[in-house]
């Protein structure tokens, strides 16, 4: 055994085969890695992908192009691509740009997975978008065989909001690195913006009512709801009205409470876009439904349903940047209370060279050597 295993290693040396570690497969393999910015940028571009597509699916449905492909998941029973004809090529085409999401999606997934360093959350609500999209695919494949039946249709738009949600705090945690932060506002304020959401839900939930029961339904000869459409527009526009008092009564108690920059730029982000929403609405009401006003409607729900409220009006993370740009971001988050004590504290500090201004003791070997 001991000469055959000599003669074997003899012969792997004259033809030059060398040793086992010299072999190519054995060399070590890094694995890609994804920095947080980087990633935030994947999550950015999932983010517009899914309000692009919101715009063209209601282009579809204003245009009256929504059974312009009667079949699913081909166009056609017969051939796969639509016919050179203006309805089936609308209705195809948004349907190839849902092709385009779900790579974008997919894409967000795989980076959370090599994001340096790899989060959980985050890997989590990447996971929810693919689910979200398989589940926009499949209820618009339901849509179309049902002939645009209006509860389909709503359940299509309401997944649509979710995954407009899911990205937004997908990508609003990308650019954190995940730990806890601090309440920056009292209680009260922070329960403003859980009624904020709710009222939004709301919101949306009514408006989708209003369009199920309005005259653009996505072809000519679908069925609508049975409802008045007069009713259901009061009703709509009612809790908008609520929705916008109490984004403003916010609004104004965060002003005179103080609070960190970023809480209070999204606060007026959220009170101009219902403000848009309502302007767009009232347009939208007139007797003939004008087509673009509808069509202006599901970008700027997406952009109000989407908007981050002041709820839970939690500071943020520390982002991922220097530790000197940290400090600085970290000094105009604080409420002009805590900054004003902590200036004081480090005023007495300076003033107390033998010892700290919080009543600490003074440095025993110091005293003796005095």
């Amino acid at each position: 055994m001991l000469e055959a295993s000599h003669q074997h290693q003899t012969i792997a040396d004259r033809q030059g085969i060398g040793t086992v570690t010299d072999l190519p497969y054995d060399r070590c393999v890094r694995s890609p890695r994804l920095s947080p910015r980087a990633y935030q940028r994947i999550t950015l571009l999932a983010l517009l992908a899914l309000v692009f597509i919101i715009i063209t699916g209601a282009a579809v449905r204003l245009t009256g192009s929504g059974l312009g492909c009667s079949d699913w998941p081909t166009c056609e029973s017969s051939r796969i691509i639509a016919p050179a004809e203006y309805h089936a090529m609308i209705e195809f085409i948004n349907r190839t740009i849902t092709g385009l999401v779900s790579v974008v999606v997919i894409i967000a997934v795989l980076g959370s997975l090599v994001r340096t360093p790899r989060r959980r959350d985050l890997t989590w609500l990447s996971l929810g978008l693919v689910a979200g999209v398989i589940g926009q695919i499949l209820l618009g494949g339901l849509t179309v065989l049902f002939e645009l039946h209006p509860p389909f249709v709503i359940a299509h738009f309401v997944l649509s909001m979710l995954l407009v949600w899911n990205a937004v705090v997908l990508h609003h945690r990308a650019g954190h690195d995940g730990r806890p932060g601090l309440p920056l506002v009292p209680q009260r304020i922070r329960q403003l913006g859980r009624a904020l959401v709710v009222l939004a839900s709301v919101a949306i939930l009514t408006g989708t009512l209003v369009t199920g029961t309005g005259p653009h339904g996505g072809d000519e000869e679908v069925s609508r709801l049975p409802f008045d459409i007069t009713l259901v527009v009061r009703i709509h526009s009612g809790v908008v009205w609520l929705f916008l008092i109490v984004a403003v009564a916010t609004l104004v108690l965060l002003r005179r409470n103080g609070t960190s920059e970023i809480v209070d730029r999204r606060s007026k982000l959220l009170v101009a876009a219902i403000v848009a929403q309502g302007v767009i609405g009232t347009r939208s009401t007139s007797p003939v439904f004008p087509p673009f006003w509808c069509c202006c409607m599901w970008p700027a729900a997406s952009r109000c349903g989407s908007q981050p409220s002041p709820s839970p009006l939690i500071s943020p993370p520390t982002p991922w940047i220097g530790p000197m740009h940290r400090c600085r971001l970290h000094e105009r988050q604080l409420p002009e209370q805590h900054r004003s004590e902590r200036h004081r504290t480090e005023r007495q500090n300076q003033e107390c060279p033998h010892g700290r201004a919080s009543g600490a003791r003074a440095d025993p070997t110091r005293r003796r050597s005095s």
